[in-house]
């Protein structure tokens, strides 16, 4: 998938853009009672990244039975709009609050900076460059 060929699905997106992005998976044009290959489908491929394994046996057997499209494609929503809900209100709450972020951010340089100096003059000593400051 690539974002330069409008063919992702941006998890952190709203419900809507993700249903969204979800109906334009493409599809081979079988018909609903029609068995269909979960191997050779992107729809099966991307919902076993976030089903257990008792769902993905019902999905696969879906398949078998003729699972319509549209069908498939809800389940696929449903089932990662369940799974990110949690992180995308998180990530909604960091967006909104960009104090609360720059603050995390200052904090974790402040703890990150002595271990990279000491790191980095380690490295700079095996190597025989002499430190300026």
């Amino acid at each position: 998938m690539s974002k330069s060929y409008g063919n992702i699905i941006p998890l952190l997106s709203s419900e809507k853009q993700l249903k969204k992005s979800i109906a334009k998976i493409v599809t081979n044009s079988l018909e609903p009672g029609d068995p269909k290959d979960p191997s050779t489908c992107t729809v099966f491929k991307l919902y076993k990244y976030f089903a257990s394994d008792e769902l993905l046996k019902e999905f696969e057997n879906d398949y078998k039975e003729g699972i319509g499209w549209g069908d498939a494609k809800n389940k696929l929503f449903n089932i990662i709009n369940n799974e990110m809900l949690p992180l995308r209100e998180k990530y909604i709450s960091l967006e909104n609050n960009k104090n609360l972020l720059n603050d995390l951010l200052q904090d974790g340089s402040k703890k990150v900076r002595p271990i990279a100096q000491e790191m980095l003059a380690s490295i700079r000593d095996s190597i025989g460059i002499k430190n300026i400051s």
